[in-house]
């Protein structure tokens, strides 16, 4: 019994080993399954990336194919443009060295043009001295006495061929001297603007001081001796003396001008002389340096008598004028130049007085027994002065104002004069 039983045990424990045996070979076969199916799909996969490889690949040549075609065209282009290029130099060349060859011709057929016009001009000369040969002959012919007239008319041609030549010289230099006088003039106006704008300043400078004088006339009760001071007379002072010493140059200046005058007019009677003694052979006319002694009523009288004939002489005489006038031009911008510094040292003299007067203002004491310093010179007291603070200030500034109204009176002389 009990071997049965163990045997029926073992047929048990066999068929629960066969089923577990059974179930793994199921699960196995199964998986064994899937991994083949798995290899279906990846050879699947392995065969499409093979022919997208493949694909790219193709692409890859055909791009490649394509830069290559593309590098090429590129390479034809820039060497189609490099040879257009260097073309275009070669034109460039060509065509400045034609430009260059031109200039040449055209430079070379002026100077034929003004050979040309020499030659015609001989040319000319030549004809009308065959033509007055020709005439001169012909009056040979009807009377006998006819050698001086010949002669005459041959000294006739060169007079006129010389004449020539210097009319040419004589023109370029009234161009020259034309041109001067036009900068002069133009010079001269703008001197005459400035000295129009000094004067109204200085008529405004000189309103403004009498102004202010008439002011301190009424505040210190129109007592005109109250305004003079030690001050004020050292002021006339200085006025004085500069008067002297303008009065002494211009003296000297009239002094040499005077002699300067005087060998003009000892040139001039020599000259005139000589003049007199050739008379035969040439025309009178002025010389050169008479001319500068004549005034402008003469110089346009002179001018407008002048004879037509008398060309180079009269071309000398304008030649001097202008000298002349350069020469008063000058002296007048010296003048005005005298007057300019004048102004602006009385204009600095006024700003001071002005910056002087502020500076009181600000500074000066109410006490009327106060000591006020109008100048460096002189130091004033006003103990016996029952007046305010602007009083005082008014009255210790009117030795300033009297100092600046010579200088004024000092300045407006200097220009009439």
């Amino acid at each position: 019994m009990t071997s049965r039983l163990h045997t029926e045990q073992e047929y048990k424990d066999l068929l629960s080993e066969h089923q577990i045996v059974q179930r793994k070979l199921e699960h196995k076969v199964e998986a064994l399954l899937k991994v083949s199916q798995e290899l279906v799909e990846c050879q699947k996969e392995k065969q499409t990336h093979k022919t997208q490889a493949q694909e790219y690949a193709e692409r890859c040549k055909a791009m490649k194919m394509a830069m290559v075609a593309q590098k090429r065209e590129r390479n034809r282009k820039e060497s189609a443009a490099e040879e257009q290029q260097h073309n275009l130099v070669h034109v460039f060349k060509c065509v400045k060295e034609e430009n260059k060859s031109l200039n040449e011709e055209i430079e070379s057929l002026k100077s034929q043009l003004e050979e040309a016009k020499c030659d015609i001009k001989l040319m000319k000369a030549e004809l009308s001295r065959q033509k007055l040969e020709h005439f001169l002959q012909n009056d040979d012919q009807n009377e006998p006495s006819t050698s001086s007239k010949h002669a005459q008319g041959n000294d006739f041609c060169l007079s006129r061929r010389s004449s020539l030549k210097s009319n040419n010289d004589i023109l370029q230099e009234l161009e020259k001297i034309k041109c001067e006088y036009g900068l002069l003039e133009r010079d001269l106006k703008t001197l005459l603007c400035e000295k129009e704008e000094l004067i109204v300043e200085r008529d405004a400078y000189k309103t403004k001081t009498e102004r202010q004088n008439a002011e301190l006339n009424l505040i210190l009760n129109g007592d005109e001796r109250r305004l003079m001071d030690i001050d004020s007379l050292l002021g006339e002072n200085r006025y004085l003396k500069e008067r002297l010493q303008n009065a002494q140059e211009e003296n000297g200046m009239t002094k040499a001008a005077l002699s300067k005058y005087k060998g003009i007019l000892e040139k001039s009677k020599k000259s005139s002389l000589k003049n007199d003694n050739s008379k035969t052979s040439q025309g009178s006319s002025p010389t050169a340096p008479g001319i500068q002694l004549i005034t402008a009523k003469q110089a346009r009288a002179f001018l407008g008598q002048a004879n037509d004939n008398d060309k180079v002489h009269k071309n000398i005489d304008y030649r001097a004028l202008a000298t002349a006038l350069f020469e008063a031009v000058g002296d007048k911008t010296l003048a005005l130049s005298h007057l300019r510094k004048a102004n602006k040292i009385l204009g600095t003299r006024v700003t001071e007085l002005e910056n002087k007067l502020n500076v009181m203002d600000r500074s000066v004491s109410k006490s009327p027994c106060k000591m006020i310093k109008v100048c460096p010179l002189v130091k004033i007291t006003f103990k016996s002065m029952n007046a305010n603070s602007s009083g005082g200030r008014i009255a210790a500034v009117t030795s300033e104002l009297m100092f600046q109204k010579y200088k004024l009176s000092r300045s407006c002389s200097n220009t009439n004069y």
